[in-house]
């Protein structure tokens, strides 16, 4: 349900900024990310070059297409 640029801010703020406190990574689970509006999806590009080696983020969509072919490119693509 948090799709807008505002929620984007927010997720990187709380959890893409910092590393995890109580287990050795941080994994962290967009389902649906085709939804997130192209501001949102805009405002992750920076970061997901930044995040640190145990931040694992995690991109679920049934239509690949309609993400921006940058955040496609920072992402490695497993196919189900």
């Amino acid at each position: 349900d948090l799709r807008t640029l505002e929620d984007a801010r927010n997720l990187i703020n709380t959890h893409l900024t910092y590393g995890p406190t109580a287990s050795p990574y941080r994994v962290i689970i967009l389902d649906e990310c085709h939804q997130l509006v192209e501001n949102a999806q805009q405002a992750f590009l920076t970061p997901f070059e930044t995040l640190a080696p145990n931040i694992i983020v995690i991109g679920c969509t049934s239509n690949p297409e309609m993400l921006k072919p940058q955040l496609r490119g920072r992402a490695y693509s497993i196919n189900l």
